[in-house]
């Protein structure tokens, strides 16, 4: 693995220089005695993605090889090096894939009897696992392995960087469990961890597995998990979302590091504690969009660190940290959250975490904890009475708290009982006026109840408040969609993408269901092909793949990814009864079948 990880960002160098190699194979590549790995002979190497300016296009054209012409060492070659059609940045992902396999397995792949034959495997051929030819090989390293692979090249890796970012990941993991391994049994922080990292063989940036799915497995651990959510997603993702002056249009910054979590307990082994809840919160705040988060091999480095926060956010190219450390008094934990502006280590926000024991129980009479079990009931379990309940009880502990009233009120949406949302989120914006996630939210529950003029006079508003919100200008775009104002739809859910930035998947999808409903095919089906090429590096729900294809009419791929959203527990699925777009395909029996299974039949 550290070999591998060495010569993909080397790769990956080359990459970004718009230089593909071509020749990747072990004779290309050296290890020195000090452990350094190097990448020789680039002398195929081909300069793609020119930009020349004021040349003929019969210059530009000397750099590409001769059609026909095969160049390579056939035994490492892709599959379209050997059919000597054009070739990218992929087909070194592939010759990198036959490097690694033959590292792990000592077996040359697709060598055959002759040339002519090990052209026939690369084109045919798939290859054995690796677990045929080596032991103890992890699930996640055959995974990756397969993906480069892939005879198709929009099937593999489509870039070096996604591929990179995957390897670190697994090669972070194993080091991990290793780590584990050596330690004395397994204890409550070591689980902890587990709950909060998920099993090292799923969690990678290209694999996405539901927050629910991981503490069904620790159910002893389910409460505090639930408080490190609340951390990581509710308490400060919604300030993010909510504070008067949106964060991510703060001055324009919109990058941050989360640094690892300081370990103040006087338990080592609390060490993984602190590990697991900083992974959580990097993974959770990465899932807000127009946010850029630093992964978080690069924020480990700094662990222990001395270096001041200025020069951190320096090197990570960030200007915005996140510390934080976990403290036990007694038979308590807290967790204590900061958030900094490196330029003068001012802090712009923090919070504090308690009462959260050592045996892992919840305090009954902590507001906090049952909203986040009620979000946790309807976004993620589909356990509508039990999120009920939970948010019953939040409100009795907190009758004046928006984010209890706000929670109770999405879950009378999303279960269909809007006269009750819309009172709710009323409620919600009253007790806190000038939150914008508030005041946008309740012009969903008004789109959703087909109230859509009071739906675009409250996300007008919240425009008043902050006119670069971009979740009320996607909620506009939604309103104008259903009404047929196609243009003004577009424009407004355009103004969304922009402002939320690129990481942001959401005004993407309504732009493609806008063109499919508007007559663009073209349009439309281009937009599911830039879905597809974001989804090689960053998680994109199936939801919105299924979206865009309900929009086109095509009803048995849409179904095809419904049931994939339904697998992946994803969020946007809790709101297939309410939103009108699938009312083409409630009679459809798989529809039928997954809505009974969503508890709603």
């Amino acid at each position: 693995m550290d070999i591998a990880i060495q010569i993909a960002n080397a790769l990956q160098a080359a990459h970004s220089a718009k230089i593909v190699h071509r020749d990747i194979k072990p004779e290309n590549i050296i290890v020195r005695p000090d452990g350094y790995v190097k990448i020789l002979d680039f002398g195929l190497a081909k300069l793609v993605e020119q930009k020349i300016v004021g040349l003929e296009d019969a210059t530009v054209k000397q750099n590409e090889t001769a059609k026909g012409v095969i160049l390579g060492t056939v035994n490492y070659m892709s599959p379209e090096q050997a059919k000597a059609e054009r070739i990218d940045a992929r087909t070194d992902i592939f010759s990198f894939g036959v490097v690694i396999y033959e590292m792990v397995t000592g077996k040359t792949l697709f060598r055959g009897s002759s040339p002519s034959e090990t052209f026939a495997n690369l084109i045919t051929a798939e290859p054995p696992p690796l677990e045929r030819f080596a032991e103890g090989v992890p699930d996640e390293l055959q995974r990756i392995v397969a993906k480069t692979l892939k005879k198709n090249k929009n099937e593999r890796y489509q870039t070096m960087k996604g591929l990179l970012a995957d390897v670190q990941d697994l090669r972070e993991n194993l080091a991990l469990d290793e780590r584990l391994e050596k330690s004395h049994p397994p204890n409550a922080e070591t689980a902890v961890l587990q709950a909060t990292t998920g099993d090292a063989n799923k969690q990678t940036r290209e694999t996405h597995n539901s927050f629910s799915r991981q503490i069904k497995n620790h159910q002893p651990l389910a409460a505090f998990v639930l408080i490190v959510f609340l951390v990581g997603a509710i308490g400060f993702g919604y300030y993010l979302l909510s504070a008067k002056k949106s964060f991510s249009n703060a001055d324009g910054k919109k990058s941050l590091a989360v640094l690892p979590f300081v370990n103040s307990t006087q338990d080592a082994n609390a060490e993984y504690l602190s590990d697991g809840i900083t992974e959580s919160v990097i993974n959770n705040l990465s899932q807000i969009s127009g946010l850029r988060v630093m992964s978080r091999n690069s924020a480990f480095r700094f662990r222990n660190s001395q270096t001041d926060t200025k020069n951190i956010a320096s090197q990570l190219g960030v200007e915005n940290l996140i510390t934080g450390n976990i403290r036990q008094i007694g038979n308590q934990f807290v967790i204590n959250v900061r958030l900094i502006n490196a330029s003068d280590d001012s802090q712009i926000w923090g919070s504090q975490y308690v009462k959260i024991s050592a045996d892992l129980e919840i305090d009954p009479n902590l507001a906090e904890a049952h909203i986040v079990l009620g979000w946790v009931g309807f976004f993620y379990d589909w356990d509508w009475s039990a999120a009920e309940s939970e948010l019953k009880k939040a409100l009795e502990l907190a009758p004046n708290s928006a984010d209890a009233q706000r929670a109770y009120a999405h879950l009378f949406s999303i279960t269909g009982r809007h006269d009750k949302a819309v009172a709710e989120g009323r409620r919600a914006r009253e007790l806190d006026p000038l939150s914008l996630i508030t005041n946008a939210l309740e012009g969903q529950f008004l789109f959703y109840a087909g109230r859509d003029a009071e739906a675009i006079d409250r996300l007008q508003k919240t425009l008043e408040i902050e006119p670069n919100f971009w979740i009320a200008h996607n909620g506009l775009g939604r309103v104008y969609l259903r009404q047929g104002r196609f243009a003004e739809a577009v424009a407004e859910l355009n103004k969304a993408r922009e402002l939320a930035g690129g990481s942001s998947t959401e005004p993407l999808t309504q732009i493609g269901y806008a063109l499919a409903k508007s007559k663009n095919r073209t349009g439309a089906q281009a937009i599911l092909e830039e879905l597809k090429s974001l989804a090689a590096e960053n998680f994109v729900p199936a939801y919105s793949f299924a979206m865009i294809y309900n929009g086109l009419g095509e009803n048995e791929e849409a179904l095809n990814y419904l049931e994939k959203s339904f697998q992946e527990r994803e969020v946007q699925f809790s709101f297939i009864k309410i939103d009108t777009r699938w009312d083409n395909l409630r009679s459809e029996p798989r529809f039928i079948e997954l809505m009974r299974r969503m508890n709603f039949e």
